[in-house]
């Protein structure tokens, strides 16, 4: 039988192999050529004895009897699995190939679609877009240059911030004389420093409330003009409410450092029809 023989070779070649003995290419040629014979080839029956479990290199020569009928099963699958394949593909090659010799009909034409052809063929043009029209001050929006900040220490309050109840202030003193306080502004809008009376800054500028504490401490303690500083360590929280042409309406809690554009970034910008020159701000019910 010639899988009988096909093993008889494997065999031989294992036993050269785990022997450590050089191959006769005599025995590999003739062991591929019986293999090509199937349509097999060396790696797929390694591949699919080793899915069984079986190792052609760990093989000992003493254990070959007991993998022959493994081997000769392994063979005769993929013997049977290329014959199956086989059939498909010259069946689906000899129906082409009969189809092909079939001659091609003549196209027919149709007299009436041929008449209605026009005596020149119109050359397609690509379709510009018209130019998107820029609404003023979208761009401010769309490239996203404004940050919201949605921590009071996230940026440096400028002097022209208002103060208001819950701000925190920082008051240093250095120089002749040595100072360092926090001051928290009520909600009656004064400031208390602890050798002072206490002081009302609430809606004043950053910039005029320094200049009024700096009097005032300038009564009990000495210093120069460079050696007083007062900045804003902490920016209270204000509830916006933005309606109207904006993407995200809504309820916005944001530290008050933030402008009216920082809000609106907030809502994401303004629609395609929203107008930067129709903003409206509104304190207490009034604009």
């Amino acid at each position: 039988m010639r899988l009988t023989l096909v093993f008889t070779l494997l065999l031989s070649v294992v036993a050269i192999t785990n022997g450590q003995q050089p191959i006769s290419p005599a025995i590999q040629q003739q062991v591929q050529s019986e293999l090509q014979k199937r349509g097999i080839t060396e790696a797929e029956l390694r591949e699919r004895l080793l899915s069984k479990g079986v190792d052609p290199d760990r093989i000992t020569p003493e254990q070959l009897p007991q993998f022959q009928q493994v081997i000769e099963q392994t063979i005769a699958e993929l013997e049977e699995e290329k014959k199956a394949a086989k059939p498909e593909t010259v069946n689906k090659t000899e129906t082409e190939a009969a189809a092909g010799d079939l001659p091609n009909p003549p196209p027919t034409e149709n007299p009436v679609e041929k008449a209605a052809e026009p005596a020149t063929t119109p050359v397609n043009t690509p379709e510009t877009e018209p130019e998107k029209v820029r609404i003023y001050g979208h761009h401010l929006f769309e490239n996203q240059n404004i940050a919201v900040f949605r921590k009071s220490d996230d940026v440096k309050a400028p002097d022209t911030y208002l103060l208001g109840p819950g701000d925190q202030l920082v008051v240093s003193i250095f120089g002749a004389s040595l100072k360092n306080e926090v001051l928290e502004v009520s909600r009656q809008g004064f400031v208390e420093p602890g050798d002072l009376p206490r002081i009302y800054v609430n809606g004043l500028t950053l910039a005029n409330a320094r200049e009024l504490l700096s009097r005032r401490y300038s009564q009990r303690f000495t210093f120069g003009r460079n050696e007083f500083l007062v900045t804003l360590n902490y920016s209270r929280s204000i509830t916006v409410n933005i309606v109207g042409e904006v993407k995200r309406s809504g309820s916005y809690t944001l530290p008050a450092i933030n402008t009216a554009i920082n809000a609106l970034m907030a809502a994401d910008g303004l629609t395609d029809i929203g107008s930067v020159r129709q903003i409206k701000m509104i304190r207490s019910g009034s604009p």
